[in-house]
């Protein structure tokens, strides 16, 4: 498991945001530093395509990987101009 670096609860109070090292060893070219995820607990539904404009209620997956970014900085400015933090 990669190592959390940051965590806060989301705006709407359901879920904690976090950024996560990223393990990139072992793959070619540049790759993002860290990776961006929001935590959803006592949810036993699991829907990894879903948007994550769309989470609410009790269909929300466990853990959403938002995505990688190249900054610590850059993954905190992308959760506060989405709304999540």
């Amino acid at each position: 498991m990669q190592k959390v670096l940051f965590e806060q609860t989301t705006k709407a109070g359901t879920g904690k945001f976090q950024i996560r090292e990223r393990d990139t060893s072992g793959m070619p070219g540049h790759q993002d530093n860290f990776m961006m995820l929001v935590i959803y607990p006592n949810v036993d539904c699991l829907y990894p395509s879903i948007s994550y404009s769309t989470l609410v209620g009790p269909h929300a997956p466990s853990e959403y990987n938002l995505g990688s970014h190249p900054s610590f900085e850059g993954a905190k400015k992308f959760a506060r101009n989405r709304g999540l933090i």
